[in-house]
């Protein structure tokens, strides 16, 4: 299982909701990006960097910051509104 499958995992068994999940071209870097239902978009590259973009709901802004970052790598980038 690849880093990108076990971060998707991650994110369902925390009760997230997975809009959608689609493939970067490998020109981007390659890997998985996955749009939650809290507003935020996680790209996950092949390099085994993670990206969170987006802005939190209002309703979901303090759950999703701490369940995001229990999840997520340390090392994580994040630019969020």
């Amino acid at each position: 299982m690849d880093f990108s499958m076990r971060i998707y995992f991650k994110l369902l068994r925390r009760n997230f909701y997975v809009v959608t999940a689609d493939d970067i071209l490998p020109a981007e870097g390659g890997g998985q990006r996955f749009r939650l239902g809290v507003g935020v978009v996680v790209s996950v590259f092949a390099s085994g960097t993670v990206l969170v973009q987006g802005r939190f709901t209002p309703r979901s802004s303090k759950w999703g910051r701490q369940a995001l970052s229990s999840i997520l790598p340390a090392n994580t980038r994040r630019q969020l509104g």
